[in-house]
């Protein structure tokens, strides 16, 4: 039942999934509220779950009603030397779901998830076997959507850093809470409301949209330039968004910047923003940084800059582009925190 809800700051009346533990399952709604007499009181949290077992069973169990469209296959599925908690498929996508479960006390669960999607390309025949055995089914490969595989990961909490790697590695995260009187909810939280919720960076100013912004900045040079730069950047960047500011666009993975944008009349500025990149000998990037230490002035963020005059330059900001996107995701596998 899971309606990919999204908690919002405070109290929201945003919309949850529950079921009971003993099974049944109730469409509720956040806060949620429990019956005495005439007088309602808002249910507190219980607490997490003794053991990832725990969670697991019951999910296990309700899978159809928790997630309406998926038929569990297996739990404890290896794949090669990993160990997958569960995998599911999605009637709906068909497609296959990879599965984990995390209680309270763990905080390494996206670092090893994030690397389970790879392994479906060298295990196809596999999963189609599991399945097959699961359903009394003739699925054959070739009747699976094999680009539409999804990783979940189904957690108490996350912290804001496996927010930032989920969105670069567009896994899909589910906090599950458990109530008294025997209510549970499963929320989606993947997504940019939450992540502010958790601190990070801020709503754009409404004053400074990419379209406001580009009237003011671009030129008949180069708005065209600008045209094909967002196509490049919107192919390359993982859940690509931008956030629009009076000097600069970001463009973001999630919450996470990934470069910066400055249009002038005859020329347009790409700075990386990162502080390590590994550049060619063709003077098309510019490191931002002194021998010294001192810094180049610039408009934009991180150490390195790129003057896009020309169609072709597209291309080349792109490889850089690429190579920032993945690095800031080693990173984020690197301290899945």
């Amino acid at each position: 039942m899971t309606r990919n809800a999204r908690p919002r700051p405070q109290r929201s009346s945003s919309t949850g999934s529950s079921a009971s533990v003993g099974g049944n399952a109730a469409r509720i709604f956040r806060p949620i509220f429990g019956k005495g007499g005439l007088g309602i009181k808002e249910i507190e949290p219980e607490g997490g779950f003794d053991n990832e077992k725990a969670m697991q069973t019951l999910i296990e169990k309700n899978m159809g009603t928790i997630f309406p469209g998926y038929k569990f296959i297996r739990n404890e599925f290896s794949v090669g030397d990993k160990r997958i908690d569960a995998v599911a498929y999605d009637t709906t996508a068909k497609s296959f779901v990879f599965i984990e479960y995390k209680n309270l006390k763990s905080k390494s669960v996206l670092g090893q998830a994030a690397g389970y999607v790879k392994r479906l390309e060298d295990q196809r025949a596999e999963f189609v076997l599991a399945y097959n055995e699961a359903t009394g089914s003739h699925l054959k490969k070739s009747d699976v959507a094999w680009d539409k595989r999804k990783m979940v990961v189904i957690a108490p909490s996350f912290t804001s850093e496996q927010y930032d790697l989920a969105t670069l590695a567009n896994i899909q995260l589910y906090r599950i809470t458990r109530y008294e009187n025997e209510i549970l909810t499963i929320e989606s939280v993947t997504g940019d409301e939450v992540l502010r919720t958790k601190g990070r960076p801020p709503t754009p100013d409404n004053n400074n949209t990419e379209k406001e912004y580009l009237k003011k900045h671009d030129s008949n040079i180069t708005k065209p330039l600008y045209v094909e730069l967002k196509k490049a950047l919107d192919r390359c960047i993982p859940n690509a968004r931008i956030e629009a500011t009076s000097v600069y666009i970001k463009w973001m993975s999630g919450n996470t910047v990934v470069c910066t944008v400055q249009v002038a009349k005859n020329l347009i500025n790409v700075c990386y923003n990162t502080d390590q990149l590994v550049t060619q000998n063709d003077n098309f990037v510019t490191r931002l940084v002194k021998d010294d230490g001192s810094r180049i002035g610039k408009l934009g963020l991180g150490s390195y800059q790129s003057k896009i005059r020309h169609e072709k330059d597209v291309a080349k900001a792109i490889r850089y582009v690429d190579a920032v996107c993945k690095q800031k995701l080693s990173s984020a596998k690197k301290d899945p925190r």
